[in-house]
């Protein structure tokens, strides 16, 4: 196995959700953190099996690896980053978000000092999602009969009763979900409820909007990613492999698999991690309805010094795009 096949196979999120399933239908008790556990040991394994001088070559091409360009040093800033997601999604298991909160911050920042060794930036930089100036996207929502249709914008504040649990957004707290294009975006919300209207509207993008990213990469990407995006894929498979997978089970309230991508929402409405989170807008991830198509998820938040609001939308969020009068969906 050489680098390129690595990326292929941990950006293969259709083969990975198809894998989680197929275990837990061999062992009902099979457990979303197992999964993880044993897809991250499998990981260090095939990192393993590639060359030791070609991961060096990539090491130095990178320039972005602290200290000597080992294949043994990145060996070790891989299994101290499993170690870390794997540390954050026991503590979702116990309950314990403020711990789980807390490790997460730093590995993500520069507080762990296992991470610090190796890396020449924080961690989150390796993160970075560009949503460009004029990109379009669309939001989709479905209307009853009678219903006044004025706009496609996230849940009001002042029905923040209404807004669900979300793989990226926590019930009660409106979330902004867009995708990159109209099909993705009908599928983010499901079908459309028997007696309901269908509509959508355009997003685009006023400037760029930085987002962190938990996406994965196309063939196509993959085949031009020149030596630092290619280590940037090996150093943020661990924690991305944890968000990318889909739920086994849509009947239910609530998701192992949402532990994590959760946690990571929390921390953009926590005041105490702004300093952490303060070079990114929100959260740019593939569907895990339509692996091909990339998402964003954009939490209708306040800022620090920010007077809450009780009833309309965020100003500062609709600020970021030019947006369209809601159009009628045809199937």
């Amino acid at each position: 196995m050489d680098i390129k096949e690595l990326i292929l196979r941990i950006n293969d999120g259709k083969s990975i959700s198809k894998r989680y399933k197929e275990k837990h239908k061999l062992n009902e008790k099979y457990s979303f953190y197992e999964f993880i556990e044993e897809e991250l040991n499998y990981y260090e394994k095939q990192l393993k099996a590639i060359n030791r001088d070609e991961l060096s070559r990539l090491l130095i091409e990178a320039d972005w690896f602290r200290g000597e360009p080992t294949a043994q040093r990145l060996y070790n800033l891989i299994k101290n980053i499993n170690k870390e997601v794997l540390k954050t999604l026991d503590y979702c298991y116990r309950g314990d978000l403020l711990s789980a909160i807390d490790n997460l911050i730093r590995l993500l920042g520069y507080k762990n000092k296992k991470i610090k060794l190796y890396l020449v930036e924080e961690y989150i930089n390796h993160f970075n999602f560009k949503l460009g100036n004029e990109s379009t996207y669309f939001r989709v929502r479905d209307f009853e009969k009678g219903d006044e249709i004025d706009n496609c914008y996230h849940v009001p504040y002042n029905l923040r009763g209404i807004a669900d649990n979300g793989r990226y957004s926590i019930s009660g707290f409106p979330c902004l979900y867009i995708a990159d294009n109209l099909k993705a975006a009908c599928k983010e919300v499901g079908n459309k409820p028997e007696g309901k209207f269908r509509y959508y509207a355009e997003y685009k993008a006023k400037g760029t909007i930085s987002l962190l990213d938990l996406s994965l990469k196309s063939k196509e990407e993959i085949a031009t990613l020149d030596a630092f995006d290619t280590f940037r894929q090996l150093v943020t498979y661990p924690l991305k492999l944890t968000c990318i997978i889909k739920t086994r089970n849509e009947s239910q309230k609530n998701y192992e698999e949402y532990f994590i991508p959760q946690l990571i929402s929390h921390c953009f409405l926590y005041g105490q991690t702004e300093q952490v989170f303060t070079n990114y807008e929100g959260i740019a991830y593939t569907s895990t309805h339509d692996f091909t198509s990339i998402c964003a998820a954009l939490p209708a938040k306040f800022k620090s010094k920010d007077k809450i609001k009780f009833e309309g939308y965020c100003d500062w969020l609709l600020s970021k795009f030019t947006i369209s009068d809601p159009i009628k969906y045809i199937e």
